[in-house]
């Protein structure tokens, strides 16, 4: 029996349907790295479904960035030098770059140029190295404790927080033409809001100013945080506190308590939102599932009622 345009063109549908029946929560989530016990996790924007990512293999693991667009997370293992890769899921584990002057700390991932920017905590220096492992550079040396490092791509400026530990200066990407923007704040995590004209900053209390540092504000958020990532679309931020993962209004209001248990140093924290890159739709269990039995489904069909099957164009 032949199938005719109609009943093809049906069965594309069905089958581009079923390809965009993706596991959005994937495509919405939070990571974040524990070094005390050396394990990455993620859970839903909620805090449920908390899953182990990645627990063997790490020796205090830091700074985390997301790469939605091609499927991936990054993070800096303070306690081997390196910097690491793996799909979202955790699995496909693959080293970027090893030795790593220094103790990595901080990361920052610029897509379109395919760098990576690293900050050492230890002796203050910022680095960038290729996202193929090539071209390592130390860009500039900061005194202090640099933990907290942020990208303006459109500004071509990077944000970094603990130079001579309490101040937040500004710089190119290159590392010229440092400005110190900020003082009397050991802050350990940075976010920019750069269409607002905003940076916001974890210091034990969250801050925020205008990215000049002038009109700093403290939000009412406690004493504790030290991993920040922000979702401006629902204008949210979270934080880290160690045992805990806290979730809040950009104001400050409406604290809540999103993962309580199983945390002992949570560190570095951060989100991946469709909002912040294009994703590319990645087939959940579920979505594959339905996938298959939609389209036996059609095939049943379409075999009962014809008895055999050829496809025409």
């Amino acid at each position: 029996m032949h199938i005719g345009r109609s009943t093809t063109r049906t069965l594309i549908l069905c089958w581009l349907i079923t390809i965009f029946a993706v596991h959005t929560a994937q495509a919405q989530m939070i990571y974040w790295t524990d070094s005390a016990t050396n394990k990455i996790l993620r859970g839903h924007l909620d805090g449920s479904n908390v899953e182990e990512l990645i627990a063997n293999g790490l020796s205090f693991p830091e700074g985390i960035a997301v790469d939605l667009t091609a499927g991936k997370i990054y993070w800096a293992d303070s306690g081997t030098s390196k910097i690491q890769r793996a799909d979202l899921d955790g699995s496909n584990v693959e080293d970027v770059v090893t030795n790593i002057p220094g103790v990595p700390a901080a990361i920052a991932l610029d897509t379109v140029g395919n760098k990576i920017y690293i900050t050492d905590v230890a002796t203050g220096r910022i680095m960038r190295v290729n996202f193929d492992g090539s071209g390592l550079e130390i860009l500039l040396l900061l005194n202090g404790h640099v933990r907290g490092l942020a990208l303006d791509l459109a500004a071509g400026k990077m944000y970094i927080t603990g130079a001579e530990n309490t101040k937040i200066v500004r710089a190119n990407l290159d590392g010229s033409g440092v400005e110190v923007l900020v003082t009397g704040f050991l802050a350990t995590a940075i976010v920019l809001d750069s269409p607002n004209g905003k940076m916001f900053w974890a210091a034990g209390p969250i801050s925020r100013a205008n990215l000049d540092g002038t009109n700093i504000e403290t939000l009412p958020t406690g004493a504790s945080a030290a991993g920040l990532s922000i979702d401006f679309d629902a204008g949210k931020m979270y934080w880290t506190e160690f045992n805990r993962i806290r979730r809040a209004n950009l104001d400050g209001s409406n604290i809540e308590d999103l993962v309580t248990s199983g945390l002992v140093t949570s560190r570095a924290i951060t989100l991946a939102l469709p909002s912040a890159q294009a994703p590319v739709p990645v087939m959940s269990e579920w979505g594959a599932l339905v996938a298959t039995l939609l389209l036996l489904t059609v095939g049943t069909i379409v075999l009962n009622r014809r008895g055999s099957v050829s496809i025409a164009a």
